[in-house]
């Protein structure tokens, strides 16, 4: 890739700025796709950002082996005893 850099005139003139805006966040979209965390949580799931930001704060490693996140199973008091100390910040001398 460094070795076309600048080897190919600027489309900026050719593009209007709203279509830029439009391929800002397509490129931003696939940028997302490429990193999702779990398998059963696409780009396109409803709660796909809260779900990643659960994990990149470290408040959840997942399901099973961790490959999915299983968003429709039910949550049991203790799992959300965990997401909430570590979402807080909670810790306590053992």
């Amino acid at each position: 890739m460094t070795n076309g850099w600048g080897a190919m005139p600027s489309y900026a003139s050719q593009i209007p700025v709203q279509d830029r805006w439009a391929i800002i966040a397509y490129i931003r979209a696939l940028q997302l796709s490429e990193h999702a965390t779990f398998n059963d949580v696409p780009t396109g799931h409803p709660f796909f950002q809260f779900i990643e930001a659960l994990a990149a704060s470290g408040i959840t490693a997942g399901c099973g082996d961790g490959t999915d996140f299983c968003p429709n199973a039910p949550l049991t008091r203790g799992q959300m005893a965990v997401f909430l100390s570590k979402a807080l910040g909670l810790h306590w001398p053992f």
